[in-house]
């Protein structure tokens, strides 16, 4: 059969393409160490929007599928054989016309591990599109080697990946599922993610890999699971497949996606500051090398823990910065970390661009300690004119390849919403701030105590008087665009039959007898309006 492969082309774009995470994504976990660390990635990660078991399939279309040698379609990876698949077919209850059984998705960490609690049951960093038979072959065993171990032939099947037999990895003595080399790391991986993502469930789960003694898993497997790490590194398959799932629209056009990332994918080495070697170290991500990065492929390990290159390095900051949108005339501020390797002079940071006299910079030089250290430098916004605005970021140090990063703001006029709610209350403070083109989604406000059959109605641009044509009302919930700064008056209606009295001087009763009287409110028509406690009150 044909192999399936990455067109080599194919991975010089998507590595040229693939941008790392945010600096700021993991701002949470930096200086964390051991449980610590995990325990603050899980706050990152966790909340996640949940895909449907169902709609795996359409984002299976995105995270698991590669072109197919010779042609120009793509079928789905299947980490447990080297069968082909068409995305969005081929599932397990069709004929797919060869030996492979079609595929599904695979609980990498087997459900009745779990007792298949959600959101753990359709939590795409660890289900796979695998075959079926294969699947079905791994059942719900543990990961694990097994030297003498036998590969899936279901069905006379010559393509299964992997093999099962008794464990022959120390510690564990039962029967194992071993994983293909080229996929050891991805499993690892993912593995990682279920015992972060779900730090505070983990450790009860069954199934002999998880545990309570080791940061979540049993001593043999987080062993076994970080030296799978260390030897197969991150591929563009992964982080492709992190994209994907995350939601880069880059790599992902459909409609699923859970909003998260797998901080092993971006980086390797945070295992070894939780599990591994630098258990009990602080973590720094200035200096930690992502998966992303382009000097990955020099760390001695495989895991991005330790750079083999003595060339001097400005590892950060790596990412653009973007201030959003800010009052023009008033200043904003961000801050970024200067930090490098191996540096023999000192770091100096110039602002190019034709907006760049909007931003200022803190510092422009940093020394060779305190780069290497890590030092803070704060970036100043400050738009004078409304509209878009750039410029570039541009750090060098002697023998370092120069970093650049864009800055970006958006210069805004900001109008001022006030809400008039007479004596009555709102649900939000008395003034809302938009910037224009925004828009303010607008509040509730809530009748007085002394007019409990009065409902709130709407908002008006002006104080509605005794007698005129009905008012355009604006209902909460609505979005309203101011072009200068304004007041919204409430209005308010009497329930349908209902009846209340004012307090004060007007003591004014409404009932049955005096709406029927009354001609009620609508567009074009006249309205009667009262006041009562100092509030607008009209009837429909």
């Amino acid at each position: 059969m044909k192999k399936l492969i990455f067109l080599s082309t194919f991975l010089l774009l998507v590595a040229a393409a693939i941008a790392q995470p945010s600096d700021s994504y993991y701002t949470s976990a930096d200086g964390k160490s051991g449980d610590a660390l995990r325990q603050a990635l899980m706050q990152v990660i966790d909340g996640h929007t949940v895909v449907s078991y169902d709609n795996l399939k359409e984002l299976y279309k995105y995270s698991d599928t590669k072109e197919y040698e010779g042609d120009t379609r793509n079928v789905i990876i299947d980490i447990y054989s080297e069968c082909t698949y068409t995305p969005g077919s081929d599932f397990c209850s069709s004929t797919d016309g060869n030996k492979c059984g079609g595929y599904n998705r695979e609980h990498s960490v087997p459900k009745s591990w779990f007792n298949g609690e959600t959101p753990m049951y359709s939590d795409a960093f660890h289900l796979y599109p695998t075959s079926c038979y294969v699947n079905s072959y791994r059942s719900n065993y543990a990961l694990g080697e097994c030297t003498n171990g036998t590969k899936c032939t279901t069905n006379g099947m010559t393509e299964a990946l992997g093999k099962k037999g008794d464990c022959t990895y120390p510690g564990y003595t039962s029967i194992v599922y071993e994983p293909d080399d080229k996929y050891k790391g991805d499993l690892a991986r993912s593995y990682f993610y279920m015992a972060t993502r779900y730090a505070d469930q983990c450790s009860g789960w069954s199934g002999g890999m998880f545990g309570s003694d080791n940061n979540g898993f049993a001593a043999w497997a987080i062993n076994m699971l970080l030296e799978w790490n260390r030897q197969d590194p991150v591929s563009e398959k992964e982080k492709i497949r992190n994209e994907a799932i995350y939601g880069n629209t880059k790599y992902n056009t459909g409609s699923y996606k859970q909003g998260n990332r797998n901080p092993f994918i971006d980086y390797p080495c945070l295992a070894e500051y939780i599990w591994g070697d630098k258990k009990g170290e602080a973590v720094d991500f200035s200096i930690l090398v992502s998966s992303y990065d382009a000097d990955f492929a020099d760390t001695e390990n495989q895991c991005g823990c330790e750079i083999a290159t003595t060339d001097p390095t400005i590892t950060s900051p790596k990412s653009a910065v973007a201030f959003g949108a800010v009052a023009v005339n008033k200043a904003t501020t961000q801050t970024i970390t200067v930090k490098g390797r191996n540096l023999t002079d000192a770091v100096t940071l110039t602002l190019a661009g034709t907006n760049s006299t909007l931003f200022g910079l803190s510092a422009t030089t940093v020394s060779v300690a305190d780069a290497l250290a890590g030092k803070s430098v704060t970036i100043t916004y400050t738009p004078t004119t409304e509209g878009e605005h750039t410029a570039t970021l541009t750090l060098k140090s002697s023998g370092a390849a120069d970093v650049t990063i864009t800055l970006t703001g958006n210069g805004a006029t900001l109008y001022k919403v006030t809400y008039d709610v007479g004596s009555g209350t709102a649900d939000v403070s008395a003034s809302n701030e938009t910037k224009i083109g925004g828009g303010v989604v607008l509040t509730t406000a809530t009748a007085p105590t002394t007019c409990s059959d009065w409902t709130f109605a709407g908002w008006t641009t002006a104080a509605v008087s005794e007698t005129q044509t009905a008012p355009t009302l604006y209902a909460a919930g609505d979005t309203y665009y101011p072009t200068s700064n304004c007041t919204l008056y409430a209005v308010y209606k009497m329930a349908t039959g209902g009846t209340d009295e004012g307090s004060g001087s007007s003591d004014i009763e409404f009932n049955v007898a005096d709406i029927a009287s009354k001609n009620g409110w609508s567009n074009g028509t006249k309205y009667t309006s009262y006041t009562i406690d100092g509030i607008t009150i009209t009837y429909s």
